[in-house]
This record gives C-alpha cells, sequence and structure tokens, in this order.
C-alpha cells in the first residue's frame, strides 16, 4: 500500500474526482491543537449526518478488532479501537 505524507497529492490522488485533503495543517487550522475526536470520529464514518459530502471512505469495518484505552483529548481513557489510535497518532506525527 502506498505511504503518501498526508498532503492529499499522493500517487493515487490524480484519479480521484475531488482532490483529497492535506491532512499536515489539521492542527494549524484547529488553533494549533490537533482536534483527535474530530479526526477519529471522521476515520471512523460519523459525520454527522452529512455523508453526501463525504469524500474519504466509511473505515469501521476494518477496525473491527482489539480496544486499547485511549484519551482522544477529553480527558476521558476510552475503549478504542487499536486501528484506530494507530491511524489518530500517526496523524498526530504529520502535523506541521
Amino acid at each position: 500500500m502506498p505511504r503518501g505524507g498526508g498532503k492529499g497529492d499522493g500517487e493515487l490522488a490524480a484519479g480521484l474526482d475531488k482532490k483529497p485533503a492535506d491532512l499536515t495543517g489539521l492542527a494549524a487550522r484547529n488553533g494549533g491543537t490537533f482536534p483527535t475526536t474530530r479526526v477519529m470520529a471522521q476515520i471512523w464514518g460519523y459525520t454527522g449526518g452529512r455523508d453526501g459530502d463525504r469524500v474519504m471512505p466509511k473505515f469501521s469495518a476494518l477496525l473491527d478488532g482489539a480496544l486499547v484505552p485511549y484519551d482522544g483529548g477529553d480527558g476521558i481513557m476510552t475503549p478504542t479501537p487499536v486501528r484506530l489510535v494507530e491511524l489518530a497518532e500517526y496523524l498526530k506525527v504529520l502535523q506541521k
């Protein structure tokens, strides 16, 4: 699987109808704080009822498996799929 830098310009981007977002600026666009809970909800597939404007596929089926306690930024340790935690932590590393 190709691994990019999260800028939305990877090798598969050219074949998409809508250009993927630059995920390296999520913290910058959120006052310098990585929006962990919002990002995890988007990856999980929760859109607040706005599925019509989604480009990112739902990953919830791929996230089945082991749960780990994780604080997504609200101070509450919540059982969370380990793969979702790994994705969120990877995105944090990509921030400019």
